[in-house]
C-alpha cells in the first residue's frame, strides 16, 4: 500500500482546544511549521546558523537572526539569566538585537558586515 509522504511538525498542537501562547521562537524548514497554533509575535522563520549540527554543536554564529532575541519573561515566567554553558544572558545586557562592545570610553555606531545588526562599541 501507498504510504504518505513524511510530515516534520516545527511545532505541534495535538489540539486546537487548549489555547497556546507563542512568542520569540525560530522555526524554519519543517514539512509545516505551526500546526492548531498560530505563531506568535515575534517569532521567524530562519535559519539559525548553529556552530556545527553534524558534530551537535548547537552554539549559534555570531551571524545568527537569534542572537539577542527574545524577553527577559513572558506569560508571567522569567528567563534564565544565564544559558546551558554558564555564559550570562543576554550577552550586551538587552534584548535590543544589537552587539555592544564595552571599552569605557566614547562610544561609536556601525553595522556589522557578515550578520547586519547594529554594533555599538565604547572605545577605550
Amino acid at each position: 500500500r501507498d504510504r504518505a509522504a513524511t510530515v516534520n511538525y516545527g511545532i505541534y498542537a495535538a489540539s486546537n482546544l487548549i489555547p497556546v501562547n507563542l512568542d520569540y521562537n525560530d522555526v524554519a524548514d519543517w514539512s509545516v511549521n505551526y500546526y492548531n497554533v498560530a505563531p506568535g509575535p515575534n517569532d521567524i522563520s530562519e535559519d539559525p546558523q548553529f556552530v556545527d549540527v553534524t558534530t551537535g554543536d548547537y552554539h549559534l554564529k555570531d551571524s545568527s537572526p537569534c542572537i539577542d532575541q527574545g524577553s527577559a519573561s513572558f506569560a508571567g515566567y522569567d528567563a534564565p539569566t544565564d544559558d546551558i554553558d554558564g555564559e550570562t544572558r543576554p550577552q550586551d545586557g538587552g534584548y535590543d538585537h544589537s552587539i555592544t562592545i564595552s571599552g569605557g570610553g566614547p562610544s561609536t555606531r556601525s553595522t556589522c558586515p557578515s550578520c547586519s545588526r547594529t554594533i555599538e562599541e565604547n572605545q577605550a
